[in-house]
């Protein structure tokens, strides 16, 4: 049991975020009612509607790339990429009926804690430092109002949840290190939801063009982690500029319209964290 109080030590502002995130969930959903806590249930609005028929005939048939069930039929494999490509709807598949709404409701706390402690590691792993204020900005990301205001949309969740572990990645790729974490992470972010992943791309692709002077003018941070690497560089730009559909919506995602667009995200993102993400 050693290891794992030395686990459970070394790790605790990340545990403690996903703890509190978590906790803070559970009681609103108690005082809400919310099940396993009641009668209620996050199943409302479009989750009613529309995202959560397709998730149960995405487990229905999780292979399918056609469907009958409108029209003339539709292609399920373009539907799938929207809206239900994500991996933790595998948890909801040994449950069915009430107890599959209940399994909803907790995976949907649990990509927020899970985002929460996700931050934590990106901020310890970029500055070095393990102390509470990165527990305390991980359970403020965990717990933003764009998490919660789209926890009934979840497939807008999952790359936010990713994203400060690609940005780990991406880190550690401009250092010139292993580049296999980043193209992973990245295509599993492609793969959960193309619709933001564009989006995630061309932030990427911003942010390396905005950290470059850090990196090349703060020079104590050169001598820490050197120079990125040419094979780095264009490991980077090739990985990212490849992504489906990513020059064609330019456009559109300059001229964002009204506030419901989970793209926006990744619009004020550059401007809000901008000396936490660049420098």
């Amino acid at each position: 049991m050693a290891w794992l109080k030395k686990f459970l030590f070394r790790e605790k502002y990340v545990l403690g975020a996903f703890g509190i995130t978590a906790f803070t969930l559970m009681i609103y959903a108690i005082k809400a009612e919310i099940a396993p806590f009641g009668e209620n249930a996050l199943l409302t609005m479009d989750m009613h509607g529309q995202y959560y028929p397709m998730m149960a005939q995405k487990l229905r048939d999780f292979f399918s790339v056609w469907s009958w069930n409108g029209s003339l039929g539709f292609s399920s494999a373009a539907q799938s990429a929207y809206y239900t490509n994500s991996v933790f709807l595998l948890l909801l598949a040994p449950f069915s009926g009430y107890a599959r709404i209940c399994a909803l409701d907790l995976m949907l706390f649990f990509k927020l804690a899970l985002a929460s402690a996700f931050f934590v590691l990106f901020l310890e792993k970029k500055f070095g430092k393990y102390d509470v204020f990165s527990m305390v900005f991980g359970v403020a990301y965990g717990l933003s109002a764009y998490m919660t205001a789209y926890m009934l949309q979840p497939m807008w969740l999952d790359i936010v949840l990713l994203l400060p572990l690609i940005l780990s990645a991406l880190d550690r790729l401009t250092e010139g290190k292993n580049p296999i974490p980043y193209i992973l992470l990245l295509a599993l972010a492609i793969f959960s939801n193309f619709y933001i992943a564009w989006a995630l791309c061309i932030f990427l692709v911003f942010r390396q063009v905005c950290s470059a002077p850090f990196l090349f003018f703060r020079l104590p941070r050169i001598w820490k982690i050197g120079y990125p690497t040419p094979s780095a560089l264009m490991n980077l730009s090739h990985g990212t500029m490849s992504c489906p559909r990513l020059w064609i919506p330019f456009r559109s995602a300059f001229l964002l319209r009204g506030n419901s667009d989970p793209r926006m995200f990744f619009a004020v993102l550059p401007f809000s964290f901008s000396r936490l993400f660049f420098c």
